[in-house]
């Protein structure tokens, strides 16, 4: 009994950094978006029509990003956690190495989609063809941020 008081006792505990880190993390995300918001817009010859531009693309990158990387983390950490809670550390890694390689391609496919459509988004449906170029320099995170999705699913699952 005094066992497994223990064991919830740690997985309390480490529930609590896991939420006190992601917390941190998003605050120091938040952070640096600012900065860099307040960098942008303060460039000679950017100003408002440049923040504008900018928006608008990201609103169209954040769509794609978000159908590219949305639930990962959880599904992989609940899948690795799974096998490791069992002992198969190979499963766990196989688990890994599968949607690392599918996600990575469906965030290469969406990047791909992006900067290959960038002119058609930005002319025939957004009706503002200057965000392109926005289109186009945002278009390879999402292939990182998909991928990283996966790794920070995995090391959740390994936690």
């Amino acid at each position: 009994m005094e066992a497994q008081e223990k064991i919830k006792k740690e997985k309390s505990t480490s529930f609590m950094k896991n939420v006190a880190m992601l917390m941190i993390a998003q605050t120091v995300i938040k952070i640096l978006g600012f900065v860099y918001r307040l960098i942008i817009i303060n460039v000679e010859g950017f100003g408002d029509v440049g923040n504008g531009y900018y928006d608008a693309g990201y609103q169209v990158y954040s769509l794609l990003l978000t159908l590219s990387s949305v639930g990962i983390p959880t599904v992989i950490s609940k899948l690795v956690s799974e096998r490791t809670s069992i002992g198969d550390n190979k499963g766990a890694y196989r688990i890994f190495k599968t949607s690392l390689k599918i996600f990575t391609c469906i965030g290469i496919f969406f990047s791909l989609v992006l900067f290959f459509g960038a002119e058609l988004i930005a002319t025939k449906i957004l009706n503002v063809p200057d965000i392109k170029y926005v289109l186009m320099v945002l278009s390879p995170a999402i292939m990182f941020v998909a991928a990283s999705a996966v790794l920070r699913g995995y090391f959740a699952g390994l936690r």
